[in-house]
C-alpha cells in the first residue's frame, strides 16, 4: 500500500494543495517553519484511531500516554475505534488560522495497492473483480474523500463522504432527495450473489479495518534518556526505550518479537565507505546478532552494546546518531506500518549516515516482500539527499500569509535549486540506485 496522490484544504497552514506522483520513497525538503511537517501529521491524523462519537465525554488525554490509552475500556473515551469515524480529541490549531468554527478540512486520498496485496485485504476479491475493479488496471486504488469538522476549541469529527474502489463508489452520504440517512452503500451489481443487499458494507468494513493502526509517525523527540529500572513499562518511547527492551526480553509470549527486533537491529549495514571504517570500528550496528546485556547501576536500567574491539558498552556512550538509528529500526519492528512518516531525518546524522537510512529502509523493508512496510516520507532542512534520483523531492515554501506551498522538485533544475558547491559535494557522495523487488 503506497499512498498515490493527497489533497489537503484548511489543514494547519495547508490551506489548499494537491500532491500527486508520490513514490515508495518520498523527501520534503524546506526551510524551518515552512509547513513540512504538517503534511506528515495530517496523514498520521488521518489513519490514527478515533473515538466513538456516541461515548465521547471529552477526556482530557494530553496527559495520558500512548500505553494508557491503549489500557483503557472504551467508556474512557480512548482513540479505540476505527480511522475513518468518530472524534479527534484535544487537538487545538489543526485548522487553518483556528477558523474551527467556519471552516472545513477536507481530504482526497488515493491508496494504491498491488494486485496480491489487495486480494488478502477482502473474502471477496472474485466478485470485486467481476463488477468493480478495472480489469486493464494491475493495481487497486482506493480513493477516501471526506472531512473534519470542529465541534470546539479541542475537539473535532471525522466524516466521509465517499469511498471508492478504481472509479466505483462503495460508499456515499446520502445523496439529496433521499430518506434522511447519514450514509448508505452501493447494492447494485450485475454479479457476485455473495455481495447483495449488505455485501459492499462488508467489503467496506473489510478493506478500511485492514488500515487501522497502518501508519508510525517518528517525531524529532527521539533522544534516550537515563531510566529506573520499571517492570511495568510496555510502551516503546525514547525515554522507555531500555526498559521496554528489557521487559520484551523477559516476556516468554513476546520471544519472538524480541528475537526479531535484534535481527532488524543487527540487519543495518555500514556504509562500507573508507573514510569511515575507523569509526564503525566502534558502533554496535553489525551485519549480524546485536551483541547486548543489562546491567543496573544505582536503580536505573542501563543497555549494554558490543562493538567490533570487543568492548561492551553502555547505549550513552554510543553516539546520538547511533541511537537515533536503533529507534527508528525498533519502532518500525515494533509497530509494523504499513507508512512511516519521520521528521527530520537528519537529527544527529551526518549526510552519510542519513543516506545509509533511507538506503537500508529501501533495501531491507520497502523490497521485501515479508516485510508490511511499503512507503516512506521524511522531512529534512539538509539538501544532503537532493540529488538522489530513486525516490520523489518535495519543496515546501511558506507565504507571508502563512500558506504552504508542496511542489515537486524537478530533477533537471537542482542545479539552480541548490549551489554549485553543493551540488558537486552531493555528487562525490552518491551511491549506487538500490535494486529493489516489487511486491
Amino acid at each position: 500500500m503506497i499512498i498515490k496522490e493527497i489533497q489537503i484544504s484548511n489543514f494547519k497552514s495547508i490551506v489548499n494543495q494537491k500532491i500527486e506522483k508520490l513514490t515508495q520513497v518520498n523527501m520534503i525538503y524546506g526551510y524551518n517553519n515552512s509547513g513540512k511537517s504538517n503534511l506528515l501529521k495530517f496523514i498520521n491524523l488521518i489513519f490514527s484511531r478515533k473515538i466513538a462519537a456516541d461515548n465521547f465525554t471529552k477526556l482530557d488525554q494530553s496527559r495520558l500516554t500512548d500505553f494508557q490509552l491503549q489500557n483503557l475500556n472504551s467508556n474512557d473515551d480512548v482513540p479505540s475505534g476505527n480511522f475513518w469515524e468518530g472524534i479527534i480529541a484535544n487537538s487545538p490549531y489543526i485548522f487553518h488560522k483556528n477558523r474551527w468554527q467556519s471552516d472545513t478540512i477536507e481530504f482526497e486520498i488515493s491508496l494504491g495497492f498491488k494486485k496480491d496485496e489487495f486480494k488478502a485485504l477482502t473474502t471477496h476479491y472474485e466478485s470485486l473483480k467481476k463488477d468493480i475493479l478495472d480489469p486493464e488496471q494491475e493495481d487497486t486504488t482506493l480513493t477516501i474523500i471526506g472531512r473534519i469538522i470542529g465541534r470546539n476549541f479541542l475537539d473535532s469529527e471525522i466524516k466521509l463522504d465517499k469511498v471508492k474502489l478504481d472509479s466505483k463508489a462503495i460508499y456515499s452520504t446520502a445523496p439529496l432527495g433521499s430518506p434522511p440517512v447519514s450514509n448508505y452503500f452501493e447494492t447494485l451489481i450485475k454479479g457476485g450473489a455473495d455481495l447483495k443487499g449488505n455485501g459492499y458494507q462488508i467489503v467496506f468494513n473489510e478493506i478500511l479495518s485492514s488500515l487501522n493502526d497502518s501508519v508510525l509517525l517518528l517525531d524529532n523527540d527521539r533522544y534516550f534518556v537515563n531510566e529506573l529500572e520499571d517492570q511495568d513499562v510496555f510502551e516503546l518511547t525514547p525515554r522507555t526505550f531500555k526498559n521496554w527492551l528489557h521487559n520484551l526480553s523477559l516476556n516468554p509470549q513476546r520471544n519472538n518479537d524480541f528475537m526479531i527486533t535484534l535481527k532488524e537491529l543487527g540487519a543495518f549495514e555500514s556504509s562500507r565507505d573508507p573514510e569511515l571504517n575507523d569509526s564503525e570500528m566502534n558502533s554496535p550496528l553489525k551485519h549480524s546478532q546485536v551483541e547486548y546485556q543489562f546491567s543496573r547501576i544505582q536503580g536505573e536500567i542501563e543497555l549494554i552494546l558490543g562493538n567490533s574491539h570487543g568492548l561492551k558498552l553502555p547505549i550513552s556512550a554510543f553516539g546520538t546518531g547511533i541511537q537515533q538509528i536503533i529507534y527508528i529500526i525498533a519502532k518500525i519492528s515494533e509497530k509494523k506500518p504499513r507508512i512511516v512518516l519521520i521528521e527530520e531525518i537528519e537529527l544527529n546524522l551526518s549526510p552519510m549516515y542519513q543516506m545509509q537510512l533511507i538506503q537500508h529502509l529501501l533495501l531491507k523493508y520497502i523490497s521485501i516482500v515479508d516485510k508490511n512496510l511499503s512507503q516512506v516520507f521524511f522531512t529534512t532542512h539538509s539538501p544532503g539527499l537532493c540529488y538522489r534520483d530513486d525516490f520523489q523531492i518535495l519543496n515546501v515554501s511558506i507565504s507571508a500569509n502563512g500558506e504552504s506551498a508542496i511542489k515537486i522538485v524537478d530533477k533537471k533544475q537542482l542545479k539552480e535549486f541548490y549551489p554549485q558547491d553543493i551540488m558537486e559535494n552531493l555528487v562525490k557522495q552518491k551511491s549506487p540506485k538500490p535494486k529493489t523487488t516489487k511486491k
